[in-house]
């Protein structure tokens, strides 16, 4: 475990899958993942469109749905004020200000992540890249590496069918 301080709070931290529950482990990489997925930008949100108006003309209309879902639920958390970065690290918490975290839910990690939110984005950016970075590479064999892996081969799999 690591303690840190963030936006004045006193944050204790699983640094190591041998100290985290397994279910930790899963919501923090799908979070990381979403957040891989999401356009930062209105250039981000155009380039999913071409996507998308790409993969229809050439009668991909699964993947241009699969696509269009993934942007709807980004809008989504964006529009709820969610940050899956956010959410990501509140997986990783595990005691707030002395507090031991039990509750796990979305809820429980949306109400860490705001009272977080003090904390610059690229702060908590560069503590869950670095963790996740030791995460995967410490633990290979882990259930969740191959399912990132696999998030991967898709994707580039997607962006050259649509070239």
């Amino acid at each position: 475990m690591k303690e840190l301080t963030i936006a004045g709070h006193k944050v204790v931290i699983y640094e190591d899958v041998d100290e985290m529950p397994m279910a930790n482990y899963h919501r923090f990489n799908k979070f990381v993942m979403f957040e891989s997925g999401l356009a930062p930008d209105a250039q981000g949100v155009v380039q999913h469109i071409v996507k998308v108006s790409q993969l229809i003309a050439t009668g991909n209309n699964d993947k241009a749905q699969e696509e269009l879902s993934n942007m709807m639920q980004a809008i989504n958390y964006i529009m709820g004020g969610i940050s899956p970065m956010g959410m990501a690290f509140a997986s990783l918490v595990y005691s707030l200000d002395d507090e031991r975290i039990t509750d796990y839910s979305d809820e429980s990690l949306q109400r860490i992540s705001n009272i977080l939110a003090g904390e610059s984005f690229s702060t908590l950016r560069d503590k869950v890249l670095k963790l996740k970075k030791k995460l995967t590479t410490t633990y290979k064999c882990t259930l969740a590496r191959p399912l990132v892996s696999h998030q991967k081969k898709r994707q580039r799999n997607e962006y050259s069918s649509v070239k």
